[in-house]
């Protein structure tokens, strides 16, 4: 008996389910697809930005690849704080003849040393006041 009260209570239930119209069907499914175009045309727009912009980064590879086929590049020495102490101190010397300041920086481009080498000899050329720091 009990078995029957429930499909007794299913089949109501079941009623009171509104069942969608093949008109309401094919709006929801035009929906859908709306969606899904909108969500592809999303989609596509990034990948074209992407393209793009691995365009300006190959473009740029290539112009530094131009760039780096005639330029040649320096090795930085390694040697002893007392081997590029003369070295600089002379370069120091000679550069002072036509400039105002000499920077670490110059002269460790120059002479193709380690930058916190030439700042160890500039402090030592400093301390023995054969250089003198620029005033702020």
């Amino acid at each position: 008996m009990k078995k029957k009260v429930l499909e007794k209570e299913l089949a109501e239930m079941w009623n009171r389910v509104r069942k969608p119209t093949l008109e309401e069907l094919v709006e929801m499914i035009e929906n859908q697809r709306k969606e899904a175009s909108e969500f592809q045309s999303v989609i596509l727009r990034k990948i074209l930005e992407i393209y793009e912009e691995m365009n300006l980064q190959r473009r740029s590879i290539e112009e530094l690849k131009g760039a780096s086929a005639g330029a040649s590049f320096v090795e930085l020495e390694e040697m002893t704080v007392e081997k590029a102490k003369s070295l600089v101190e002379a370069f120091a010397r000679d550069y002072m003849k036509t400039h105002e300041h000499v920077y670490p920086s110059d002269v460790a481009d120059e002479l193709g040393l380690k930058y916190e080498l030439v700042r160890e000899v500039f402090s030592i050329l400093e301390k023995e006041g054969k250089l003198e720091k620029k005033a702020r």
